[in-house]
């Protein structure tokens, strides 16, 4: 017999739960830069909870949290996000057990994950080049070791 607790969500944080609804509010996958923007612009927004904000310093890219790496890794782990590997960077999208998953934090956080669908929606819409200097416009403390010039 096949016990169900191996299948049960093991997304153990609220800024996991962030990560993941930022990744399931897209139809298309994501690269790991533009995760970090959306929820770079996300932790800008007054209102949220401390629990689901990463901490971000200056680098190549822009805004950076090497936590998100780390989770990133996590959420593939426990089959909640698929990485697809890219020519340049990996590429992530949410699995149907992390729709569901996904699915709790929006009930709980409806007002949270309706925000980050919003910042998802307007990351895809930009090209990259334009993203990041949207971004470092608006902060420009964040750009002061960025290798893009664009």
């Amino acid at each position: 017999m096949v016990t169900l607790f191996a299948l049960e969500p093991q997304v153990v944080n609220d800024k996991q739960r962030a990560l993941l609804a930022f990744i399931c509010a897209g139809t298309s996958p994501e690269d790991p830069i533009r995760i970090m923007k959306g929820l770079f612009l996300f932790s800008k927004e007054g209102g949220v909870p401390q629990s689901m904000l990463y901490e971000f310093v200056p680098y190549s890219y822009g805004p950076c949290s090497f936590a998100i790496y780390d989770d990133l890794d996590y959420l593939v782990n426990e089959k909640a996000v698929e990485r697809l590997m890219g020519s340049r960077w990996p590429r992530y999208v949410a699995t149907e057990r992390g729709k569901e998953m996904n699915s709790e934090f929006e009930k709980i956080h409806s007002e949270q994950a309706a925000r980050l669908a919003e910042i998802r929606h307007w990351v895809d819409r930009h090209r990259f080049s334009d993203l990041l200097r949207e971004v470092y416009t608006r902060f420009p403390d964040f750009a002061t070791k960025s290798i893009f010039r664009g």
